[in-house]
């Protein structure tokens, strides 16, 4: 479910996106601050989801790339 890619959307989303604002910018200029602004909202808003998730459950646990740690990166999220 996309519900438990959350946690790496948080961090994966801008980051990807960041890569899209020089070619925005090659066709038009001032669509780049609205574009910025809505991944930014988006990003909000799955933080948001996140941390209901972790009212109700307690820390959320993350682990990319497929390896465990302390091999892997571990992505964890708790209330603060």
């Amino acid at each position: 479910m996309i519900f438990d890619d959350f946690p790496a959307l948080v961090v994966v989303l801008p980051l990807m996106s960041a890569f899209l604002v020089p070619f925005i910018g090659y066709f038009n200029k001032k669509l780049i601050p609205y574009y910025v602004a809505l991944v930014a909202l988006i990003t909000f808003i799955i933080s948001l989801f996140n941390l209901n998730t972790v009212l109700q459950t307690g820390i959320i646990t993350y682990t990319m790339g497929g390896w465990v740690p302390p091999y892997g990166i571990e992505y964890r999220i708790d209330y603060l």
